[in-house]
């Protein structure tokens, strides 16, 4: 495939001889991800507050998310990412009264809502967590459910 397409050439012993193009793509692809990690690791300080609990308001449903996204922690606001539609379906679904976006997650708690996340640390994707931090996040989770007793 890669021959036919002319991606790559046959070279001596059989190996694969990219051209310039590809493998300037392939660098490029590593530096990205070098970097890509360089950036996350910047970002491990920023974890998102809960948002449960307000002393007028039961908790009627808590909403967990797995973890924080790069936007959501750059911002300090839940569910902050463009292509997120937590805040229309939220308004759309009418358990808010108004229209809310991700800089109006400190007055869920007022309408009974809290938001919580799995694992506090951000990263780009569920895939950057590992096995441990999810099982300490069920623990955690198990322990802010039974401390705020959410009705769902």
């Amino acid at each position: 495939m890669l021959l036919r397409r002319r991606v790559a050439h046959a070279g001596p012993r059989g190996a694969l001889v990219f051209g310039e193009r590809v493998v300037r793509i392939i660098v490029r692809f590593f530096l990205e991800q070098e970097v890509h990690a360089l950036i996350m690791i910047e970002y491990e300080h920023l974890r998102l507050k809960d948002r449960i609990g307000h002393r007028h308001a039961p908790l009627r449903v808590l909403f967990v998310g797995i973890n924080p996204g790069v936007r959501s922690a750059l911002t300090g606001h839940h569910f902050a990412g463009p292509s997120n539609n937590f805040w229309r379906l939220l308004y759309d679904s009418g358990l808010v009264p108004e229209r809310v976006t991700h800089l109006d997650d400190d007055r869920l708690p007022r309408w009974g809502y809290g938001i919580t996340n799995l694992v506090a640390r951000p990263t780009s994707g569920v895939a950057d967590l590992t096995r441990t931090e999810l099982q300490a996040g069920g623990a955690a989770l198990e322990r802010k459910v039974r401390r705020h007793k959410p009705k769902l």
